[in-house]
């Protein structure tokens, strides 16, 4: 996430200078926008992801659909996911 200053912001958790930014300081908020875009080609890294209306007992593919194949378990899924990265 990118490191924004601003100069007065009721939000708590605003980096808030309460005051006129530099040219360097409005540069650097530039330049931590640039630096933290997606392009296109970039790995995305999520900690968890879900789908609307899944069910407790499919897995979400790769490709977004969904799977109820039986006989998988979580340690199956999860020597999967080690053996592929």
């Amino acid at each position: 996430m990118s490191t924004i200053i601003v100069r007065t912001v009721t939000d708590a958790n605003a980096n808030t200078k309460n005051d006129t930014l530099t040219h360097t300081e409005l540069d650097n908020n530039f330049i931590n926008l640039n630096n933290d875009k997606y392009e296109q080609g970039d790995d995305i890294v999520a900690n968890t992801v879900s789908i609307t209306g899944g069910t407790s007992s499919q897995f979400l593919m790769a490709d977004g659909s969904t799977s109820t194949q039986t006989g998988a378990t979580v340690d199956d899924a999860t020597a999967l996911a080690i053996a592929l990265g």
